[in-house]
Formats: structure tokens, sequence, C-alpha cells
């Protein structure tokens, strides 16, 4: 057995889901009620999602600001997924901030099958790949910012402290700003806790993201160091699909991000 995470681990992920709600019993609550056997998709649902990042190069100090609303629509046979409402922006130095780059994944629409455990198949553009915007776009950046938002449930019901993992595999490295390699993402036993009378499971993770990218111009690769990131997501046991995220960046770069659920009660609370 693998031990996720330490108690004070569990206050801190709990303290940052309770930001805009506030979280009853969730450091020390043991799981009570089983863990979520799977999970319940509706036709069309939508995220909220607001990431920020920073890093120091130079003597320069940069700051990012993402906020996006990321769509899923159920067609044949599978879920297409796009983001709306792109808007990107960076601070430098403390100067006011200004438009960030749009990538072509940002506005690419793709095809994934989204299974009922949180599994995901291999993603597939919807648009011409002769088109050098479409052909540029990074398909494996959907499933690796999914699985922030949707956990992966055990086949079988994972008893109470058990861990289990799953390992997305990912290979854009072709493509102008591509990589390729793994993340791995670790989970433990769902927890109970209740947010504004409600009742929720808190899934808590931790993925090692290791890859290689091309180094640029020369044909060769390089090794990218491993990027640690540690979340936790809320999961409604009454519509049984999650509708809180929250993750952050361990060591080094300073990044993070959170989501909520389109219509949800956390939903005001990125807006």
């Amino acid at each position: 057995m693998i031990v996720m995470t330490s108690t004070l681990h569990q206050i801190r992920i709990c303290a940052i889901l309770g930001l805009s709600l506030v979280l009853t019993g969730c450091p020390n609550r043991a799981a009570r009620a089983p863990n979520p056997m799977s999970f319940r998709w509706p036709e069309r649902f939508a995220y909220r999602i607001h990431r920020t990042g920073g890093s120091d190069s130079g003597g320069a100090e940069a700051r990012d600001d993402e906020r996006s609303m990321m769509r899923l629509q159920w067609r044949e046979e599978r879920y297409q997924v796009w983001s709306d409402s792109v808007v990107k922006r960076r601070m430098v130095n403390g100067r006011p901030a200004v438009p960030a780059p749009i990538w072509p994944e940002d506005t690419v629409r793709f095809l994934i099958r989204l299974g009922r455990f949180g599994e995901f198949g291999r993603p597939e553009a919807t648009c011409d790949p002769v088109v050098p915007a479409c052909a540029d776009a990074l398909r494996w950046s959907l499933p690796i910012q999914l699985r922030r938002l949707i956990p992966r449930l055990p086949v079988w019901e994972a008893p109470r402290g058990a861990a289990w993992a799953d390992t997305i595999w990912f290979n854009d490295i072709k493509r102008s700003r591509g990589a390729r390699g793994s993340v791995i993402t670790r989970y433990r036993s769902a927890r109970d806790t209740t947010v504004g009378g409600g009742a929720y499971w808190v899934v808590e993770w931790r993925s090692v993201r290791q890859s290689v990218r091309r180094a640029g111009g020369r044909g060769g690769i390089t090794v990218d160091s491993a990027a640690t990131e540690i979340g936790a997501v809320l999961v409604d046991k009454e519509r049984l699909i999650p509708v809180r995220a929250v993750w952050e960046r361990v060591g080094g770069v300073r990044e993070g991000g959170t989501a909520a659920l389109a219509g949800s009660a956390f939903d005001a609370a990125l807006q």
C-alpha cells in the first residue's frame, strides 16, 4: 500500500478546496460510505477553469492568468470537447497585464471517449490536419487537462486506506511545442465531506509528469525534469459527477488552478 499524503497535506488540500465555501470536517474525517463506483455523465456539461502561474528568468518576474470554459457534448459515441471564452494575460515585473498567446489547442475541437470510471480514449481533432493550426495542436494536452478535473476511479471499490494509479502516455513530439512521456496519477480511497448541506466525496491525487522534448532546431531531444502536482476533486454523491477541482505544482515554477462545474454552487466563485 502506498501512503499518498500526510495529515498536513490533507489539511492543505481542504484549505484550497474551501476558498469559496466551507468544508465541514474535512481534515480527519475517514471515508464511511463507499467510494464513487462510477460516474454518470450527462449529454452535455462544462467546467469553468482558472489557471495561474509564474516564473523568474533573467531577473524578470512573470505572472500568468488564464480563464476559460471547457465544454463537453455527446456526439457519435464520443464527447466533443472544446475551450470557449479563452482569456490569457501576462504581467511582467509588475507592469500592467497584456494578452498572452492563444495556442492552437485552445481553439481546436477534439473527440474523446470518456468512460464511466473516468478513463479516456485517444483524442482526435475534428479539424482538417492539412491546416497548419490544426496540425500543430497538441492533442494530448486535452486528457492531461481533463485528468485534473476527472479522477480515474478503480474498477473494483477500493477498501479504506487503499491506493491506485492511472497512467496517461502521450506523444506530440513531432509538433513544434510537443513532447512525449507519461503522467502517472496516484489516488487514495475517497473521503466524505459536506459543503453547504450537500454530500460529496473528496478524491485526492498526486501526479508525476516525465517527458522529453525536441531541442530547438538541432533534431535532438532534451529531458524535462519531472513535474509533480497535487490536487483534489469533489464528486457529487447524488449526481455522480465531479463538481469542483483544485491543483497546484509542487516546487519549482508556481502553477495551479481551480475548476468548477458550470451551473453548480461552486461555479459562482470563479465568475
